[in-house]
């Protein structure tokens, strides 16, 4: 069986913003001592999952300028733009992320995610 690598499991992660289902899915993916770095600040896993309970706010997300640095067979980073479009006349978001991935008995799960306006 297929094992979803970092890049596959990054674009889900947004598809899951997007349809309103990143509670269920990060729930999954992220470690224990997973850490997101927003605008306001650092937030803990059980807070990240409190900051994705409501609606979406974004109809569609598209992965931009995508880079990926390998740390060790077991860890990756990863940087791009998230090009986010909330619908209507207004403007695309963009954000500028990094996210770190590490092997965790065989699953990759995200242990880092920054992001912020470029």
């Amino acid at each position: 069986m297929h094992s979803p690598g970092p890049w596959e499991l990054e674009q889900a992660c947004w598809d899951a913003i997007v349809a309103g289902t990143a509670v269920e899915f990060l729930d999954r993916v992220m470690t224990d001592g997973a850490v997101v770095l927003l605008a306001d600040g650092p937030l803990r896993r059980k807070e990240v999952l409190d900051h994705y309970a409501g609606p979406p706010r974004w109809r569609a997300c598209r992965l931009e300028s995508t880079r990926t640095v390998e740390l060790t067979d077991a860890a990756v980073v990863l940087t791009y733009t998230a090009r986010l479009e909330a619908g209507g006349s207004v403007l695309p978001e963009l954000l500028k992320c990094t996210s770190v991935y590490m092997l965790d008995d065989g699953e990759w799960r995200r242990s880092f995610h920054e992001q912020g306006a470029p």
